[in-house]
């Protein structure tokens, strides 16, 4: 009786234990099933594509407030002023030719996602500079960034959504990047009168990172060019053509003379 007691604790101990095991599996795929689905999901990767753009617009405006403060701070000419904010488009235009390049053979996710390491690392150049020369090293960097970031935003987008669903994921790009160009000037001035100079491009690396983590786990499948035109033609509308014969009998009679 002993022994079939001692079997018999066994045995439930076994299935508690097992019981257990089998609620912690189905919590653990129960989680692993939803991050999939949320690192799959279409509208992360237009929140990750809206939010570096966004990013870079904040960076981009956040400096005209700040003006004055780098003209008594460093001694700036006017001229040195123009040629620190003209470096920004200088440096996106050839940017974007090799981006386009890059993101035709698919590396649109490693473009963005180096895109975001490369503002990260302007910012830290905004943090760290003392004269002219790192400010506009930084403001370079900063136009390689955002060259990479446009170009390689919206060839995921087109990339990922089929043409007649593209639409809605751009229109919220554009969107987003007005509204941030609107807040950076008044991000930049509203942190500097409460903070420091150095502060807001603190942030925005920060947020960088954090963008640059999202993109690097998003992982939304590429839609088939291929399949989405037979998925056209086999929806399409049949048209039937109708051939009308028209036959002609010629009777010939034969008069006997």
């Amino acid at each position: 009786n002993d022994i079939n007691d001692n079997d018999i604790k066994v045995k439930k101990t076994f299935s508690k234990s097992f019981s257990c095991s089998n609620c912690s599996m189905a919590v653990i795929n129960f989680l692993w099933g939803f991050i999939l689905k949320f690192c799959r999901n279409k509208v992360l990767l237009s929140c990750v594509i809206g939010c570096a753009v966004g990013l870079d617009a904040i960076a981009h405006t956040l400096i005209i407030p700040l003006i004055p403060i780098y003209l008594q701070n460093f001694e700036l000419s006017p001229v040195l002023v123009g040629l620190f904010m003209a470096a920004y488009a200088f440096a996106m235009l050839p940017t974007q030719l090799i981006a386009i390049w890059l993101c035709k053979i698919g590396f649109s996710k490693w473009v963005l996602f180096g895109g975001l390491l490369i503002f990260a690392s302007s910012m830290a150049q905004f943090i760290l500079a003392s004269g002219f020369v790192l400010l506009f090293c930084a403001r370079l960097t900063q136009g390689v960034a955002a060259g990479l970031l446009w170009t390689a935003g919206v060839s995921s987008i087109s990339q990922t959504f089929q043409p007649d669903y593209q639409t809605l994921p751009l229109s919220f790009i554009t969107t987003f990047n007005w509204i941030a160009s609107i807040a950076g000037p008044l991000y930049g001035a509203i942190m500097y009168s409460l903070t420091d100079l150095r502060i807001p491009y603190f942030l925005l690396l920060v947020a960088a990172g954090v963008i640059a983590f999202f993109r690097l786990i998003s992982v939304a499948e590429s839609y088939s060019s291929n399949s989405y035109t037979n998925l056209n033609a086999s929806t399409s509308i049949p048209t039937t053509t109708t051939t009308t014969t028209t036959t002609t009998t010629t009777t010939t009679t034969a008069t006997a003379v």
